[in-house]
């Protein structure tokens, strides 16, 4: 038997891809006589192959994490990201669910957004995940209801707001000391005023 992957030139000029399989036939020397077996144009399914491992790489380089997950929160896909902001390697993460990523207070808050998802066909959510070394990663997740294999599933973009976090929690805290000075200038003034009268 045999298997092959052709070129075929048609007498138009075009080319197409083939898949050709069959076996042969040989005479009693062991002489091949003939060839039986069928030929069927794969082009369209290699250009779509092509254009998926395409997709694939560009997802990989892209500066967020993305993921599918099924509605249970197990990982059907996760681009490189993903596992860099995590700490995690491939095989690692994927063995993974949100639960196991999200921290109790956003594990508790997965099937109501799920819900919410699935009611709008999108939503958009902070959460905090835990990396591989059990620090917190604050996310802005971006959510939308899609199709995995014919299931349900959800397709996440997340964003590392760490930065975003940290620069709001020092606002806070100068806020903070910028109010209890002008407290301590206000009791100052006021102390003033009593020791003056």
């Amino acid at each position: 038997s045999y298997e092959l992957d052709l070129e075929m030139v048609r007498p138009d000029g075009t080319t197409r891809l083939t898949f050709a399989h069959g076996h042969a036939d040989r005479d009693a020397r062991g002489t091949v006589t003939g060839l039986h077996g069928t030929v069927q144009d794969v082009t369209e399914h290699k250009q779509v192959e092509v254009h998926l491992r395409a997709m694939a790489e560009m997802l990989d380089m892209a500066p967020s994490s993305i993921t599918v997950h099924d509605r249970q929160g197990r990982f059907l896909f996760a681009n490189h990201k993903t596992y860099e902001i995590h700490g995690y390697d491939k095989r690692e993460f994927m063995d993974l669910t949100l639960r196991d990523v999200d921290v109790p207070e956003s594990a508790t808050l997965i099937e109501e957004r799920m819900r919410i998802v699935a009611e709008r066909g999108e939503a958009r959510f902070e959460v905090v995940h835990v990396r591989k070394d059990r620090t917190k990663l604050p996310l802005d997740v971006f959510m939308k209801q899609v199709k995995w294999a014919g299931a349900p599933a959800v397709l996440s973009i997340a964003t590392d707001i760490t930065e975003r976090k940290r620069a709001e929690e020092e606002k806070a805290k100068l806020e903070a000391q910028y109010l209890q000075a002008q407290k301590m200038e206000s009791v100052g003034r006021l102390a003033g005023g009593v020791a003056h009268d």
